[in-house]
């Protein structure tokens, strides 16, 4: 792993820390670069799909976004675009880590 992120899960699981902690959860930049960061430190998708995150998280009551995470890329098989979260959620199980 990453010496940053190791501190940041070794502070998220100090004893004497005075707030309590299961998960840390990001929302990553959508790049390969960002993903396998997160990944070879641990992390998994909240979602599986850019889609299926999409949907979940998309609308709010009036079908206004609330979180700005559509974007339009073009598919290398068609020529329209398809919807492509900017940032896609993540998180790590801070359990791993206790004895």
């Amino acid at each position: 792993g990453d010496v940053m992120m190791d501190l940041i899960k070794t502070i998220a699981i100090n004893p004497d820390n005075v707030c309590a902690a299961r998960y840390l959860v990001v929302d990553a930049i959508n790049k390969p670069e960002v993903i396998e960061y997160y990944k070879r430190n641990g992390f998994n998708f909240l979602f599986d799909s850019d889609e299926e995150e999409l949907k979940c998280l998309r609308y709010f009551e009036d079908g206004r976004s609330v979180f700005k995470k559509l974007k339009n890329v073009l598919h290398p098989d068609r020529k329209e675009a398809l919807p492509k979260c900017r940032t896609r959620l993540m998180w790590f199980d801070l359990i791993v880590l206790n004895p």
